[in-house]
């Protein structure tokens, strides 16, 4: 069984989705400025940094494109790398080769998309768990996906091998109810995703992905278990998209009162009145949390702006590939 979180765990968690959140909304501000699509995380961060929040050096997080640089925060990569991975500039993880938000940064264990193709980490996830095994490490995958996802082929090819093989990864919905402009409803007649878990042979459970402290415990508790050997475990985080499917998209499918009744549990707020009630936080510290957390984000932003973008010499094919890495090292 997972501990449950000390309030020093608790003030991190905090910490944590405040930054998120300040990195978040400050790159959807600037996303029509940049002339790029934005993929908010906002109300869906709890998920994401609770299913992350236990994980060790050498664990691996494969994420799709919404969160995914809250999910490399997570993993300790720079805020000024994250916000340069978007721009495409040379100070990125990856130099400019490919666009950060779908390309996750290798040496802190991130896989991502690599393509618009969703789905296509759900297979490079569970090859990284299959690694694990086959390397005796004791070592995790957590695969984070949405509900539109769960519907492709890659999903149920992922889950049923990893069953099969009995291999260490968990995978997490990160099921916000939409696929783009399709509500949860027309997707689906299953009463939950965790329900598929049976037919693939592999313990399933549905959490409240809005309340981060539950999926801390949740997702920490399948991680334990495939660590210990145990194989894979199916969770679905249910959550809600609280915003378009992508930059100004307005959300048009969405009602209204849905919409507002989603908001009024937003997993931000749920922890800083739990911290409040508990008195392990003062208004006026959260209110410092979110101004620290915004210069930090500012920051970040300002340094990456300034990069330089990649000249002629990043397309060398010996930057490219992962062995040049290790001849370099």
């Amino acid at each position: 069984m997972v501990a449950e979180a000390s309030a020093t765990e608790l003030l991190d968690l905090h910490w944590q989705m405040t930054l998120g959140r300040a990195l978040d909304r400050a790159l959807e501000a600037l996303s029509e400025r940049w002339k790029k699509h934005w993929f908010t995380a906002v109300g869906e961060d709890g998920v994401i940094i609770g299913a992350t929040c236990r994980l060790r050096p050498g664990d691996v997080v494969a994420t799709h494109y919404r969160g995914s640089l809250i999910a490399g925060m997570m993993r300790g990569v720079p805020l000024k790398t994250l916000v340069a991975a978007c721009l495409g500039t040379v100070e990125s993880y990856n130099r400019g080769r490919l666009r950060g938000d779908v390309a996750g940064s290798f040496e802190h264990g991130l896989i991502g998309c690599f393509s618009g193709n969703l789905g296509s980490h759900l297979s490079y996830g569970t090859g990284a768990a299959w690694a694990m095994q086959y390397q005796r490490r004791a070592n995790v995958a957590v695969v984070l996906f949405g509900d539109g996802t769960a519907h492709r082929g890659e999903f149920h090819e992922a889950a049923n091998f990893a069953a099969v093989k009995k291999l260490p990864v968990v995978f997490v919905c990160q099921n916000n109810q939409y696929a783009i402009c399709a509500s949860l409803a027309q997707q689906t007649a299953c009463r939950t995703f965790a329900d598929r878990a049976v037919g693939y042979g592999m313990p399933g459970m549905q959490i409240d992905g809005n309340d981060v402290i539950a999926v801390r415990t949740r997702v920490g508790e399948a991680v334990d278990r495939a660590r210990a050997g145990g194989g894979p475990t199916l969770i679905d985080a249910l959550t809600y998209r609280a915003h378009g499917g992508y930059g100004k998209l307005v959300p048009k499918e969405q009602p209204a009162a849905e919409i507002e009744a989603w908001r009024r549990k937003d997993p931000l707020d749920r922890l800083e009145h739990q911290l409040l009630d508990d008195g392990a936080l003062s208004t006026a510290a959260v209110s410092e949390r979110r101004t620290r957390a915004g210069q930090e984000v500012a920051a970040a932003i300002a340094e990456a702006e300034r990069a330089a973008l990649p000249g002629p010499d990043e397309i060398d094919p010996d930057l490219v590939f992962a062995p040049a890495c290790a001849r370099r090292a």
